[in-house]
């Protein structure tokens, strides 16, 4: 049996970006897309592509993925992996 860790394996999170660029290229709406992945309401969807909620589980992050018919892994990213600021 497959055992879900809670959250995406330290050290990576949802990719916010590709989260959008997937569900953009689907032609999906972020109501389509919430229905798709089974969410109770777009806002829940929202704040997840905001990032207004920060950590979501491996169990959103499926249905994320769902949703958007990719794997959950085209959607995380190392969390190093942000934009350095040059001095």
């Amino acid at each position: 049996m497959l055992e879900l860790l809670e959250s995406p394996p330290m050290g990576q999170e949802l990719d916010r970006e590709k989260m959008r660029e997937r569900r953009k290229a689907l032609g999906l709406n972020q109501t389509e897309a919430a229905e798709r992945g089974g969410f109770t309401g777009v806002q829940q969807w929202s704040d997840i592509e905001r990032g207004h909620k920060p950590n979501v589980t491996m169990e959103t992050l499926a249905r994320i993925a769902a949703a958007l018919e990719c794997d959950a892994r085209d959607l995380i990213t190392p969390a190093d992996k942000k934009p350095r600021k040059l001095k």
